[in-house]
């Protein structure tokens, strides 16, 4: 095992590295390996990854050039996104932490909330726009909804809804909650 100081000069070559040119730290090398755990863990994929993509993002600069890319709602989704060939995709803490369900304790680096958080907090709003739409509550329906689509933007239940309410027609609170229910019963 290298000494402390090897580490700290190490740690430090990487930090002058071109890959954090311009980039002005808060925080020393030492710093850093001293708040290092003892046991080492080697993600060469992970590093190999980064490294490669790093130098992908350098020539796209260069050339004046970006990637559209997309966020994965889950660690699956993640991986077949790479695996269709999609070149960069956006890893957002949600939904590569988030645990498979509200009985599952993943253990301290995964968060707190089951992946369905964020689609279950989207069928709450669309259930609370549905009944202001049948209360004869129409903007408080489109606002309700319009918040319901952008936490689930691709779910076509949310987004019929919203239409039927920007067209002036009302929704149906039972006919959803049956929507709904018939959905879950089929991605079972």
């Amino acid at each position: 095992m290298p000494s402390f100081d090897h580490e700290v000069a190490d740690m430090r070559r990487w930090f002058e590295s071109s890959r954090f040119a311009g980039i002005k730290r808060l925080y020393s090398a030492r710093e850093v390996v001293e708040q290092r755990g003892s046991i080492r863990g080697e993600y060469a994929v992970a590093r190999d990854a980064a490294e490669a993509f790093h130098a992908r993002l350098r020539q796209l600069f260069a050339e004046k050039k970006c990637i559209t890319t997309f966020g994965p709602f889950s660690p699956g989704q993640a991986v077949a996104m790479r695996r269709a060939g999609i070149e960069g995709i956006y890893l957002g803490g949600w939904a590569t932490s988030a645990k498979g369900g509200p009985d599952e304790d993943p253990g301290p680096d995964l968060a707190s909330y089951p992946l369905s958080r964020v689609p279950d907090d989207a069928y709450a709003t669309l259930e609370l726009g549905a009944i202001a739409s049948e209360s004869g509550q129409p903007a408080r329906a489109l606002v309700l909804l319009e918040r319901a689509v952008r936490l689930s933007p691709r779910d076509p239940l949310t987004r019929r809804a919203l239409q039927t309410v920007r067209a002036g027609h009302r929704v149906s609170a039972e006919a959803l909650n049956r929507s709904i229910l018939l959905r879950a019963e089929q991605l079972a």
